[in-house]
């Protein structure tokens, strides 16, 4: 027997006029009303054109199953993906326009630890001094937010603790651009920096399905959510 729906959530279900953010706490049915929203999309709308991006694998898995529950097999028709696999596949679509080779490298948090360590070998050593994995962690939370190491390394009022990662945070960026490679969080980035300057790009990955359907995006990095108020 299914749940009773409340009226705001019938309401959420059959609202299609402007982009549409469910919020509520644990347990009350977000996932109940996307399950319900995708099927009228599909059997009433009579529409397959739908995105479903989730934060983890292991979520997308999750929602593709509930709506299974709700719509069977039709499910199939539907894409389910990570929202970074689809942003660094429009790299790759559009590499050419950020200056990178199709095949460009994808470093893994292996590889940027060890390429940190390299970098921040000659650093003065001040008042502050860091290890290479909290610069690195730095770093990425940077990249999450969308600051890029110039946007950083221009900040005013500096400690010697900022002055460590911008000066890392330039050589590290320069030398993956040297190796035709992107780290993990480069893929938001350099997918925001794509759409915000090309506008052909923008309209081209926007049309690409009619419907967005995004799970938790209240979990999503900064530089993700940016993308998809600009996208959707």
């Amino acid at each position: 027997m299914r749940k009773k729906l409340s009226p705001d959530q019938h309401r959420a279900i059959g609202y299609f006029e402007t982009p549409l953010c469910i919020v509520g706490a644990a347990g009350t049915g977000k996932t109940t009303v996307l399950a319900r929203k995708i099927a009228t999309i599909l059997e009433e709308i009579g529409s397959d054109s739908i995105l479903v991006l989730c934060e983890t694998p292991r979520s997308a898995r999750e929602l593709y199953a509930w709506v299974g529950n709700v719509v069977g097999e039709r499910t199939n028709a539907i894409r389910y993906d990570i929202i970074e696999s689809v942003c660094l596949e429009w790299i790759r679509t559009y590499s050419e326009k950020l200056g990178l080779l199709r095949h460009f490298a994808v470093f893994d948090h292996i590889e940027q630890l060890r390429i940190i360590i390299e970098l921040s070998e000659d650093l003065p050593l001040g008042d502050v001094v860091l290890t290479p994995r909290q610069i690195l962690q730095v770093i990425r939370k940077l990249k999450l937010e969308g600051t890029s190491a110039a946007q950083f390394e221009t900040t005013p009022e500096h400690s010697d603790y900022d002055e460590q990662i911008a000066t890392v945070y330039r050589r590290y960026q320069e030398y993956l651009e040297g190796s035709q490679a992107i780290d993990r969080e480069d893929i938001g980035v350099l997918t925001l920096h794509l759409i915000r300057t090309d506008p052909e790009v923008l309209t081209a990955i926007s049309s690409r399905f009619n419907y967005w359907i995004v799970d938790h995006f209240e979990q999503f990095p900064a530089v993700y959510a940016q993308i998809l108020a600009l996208i959707t």
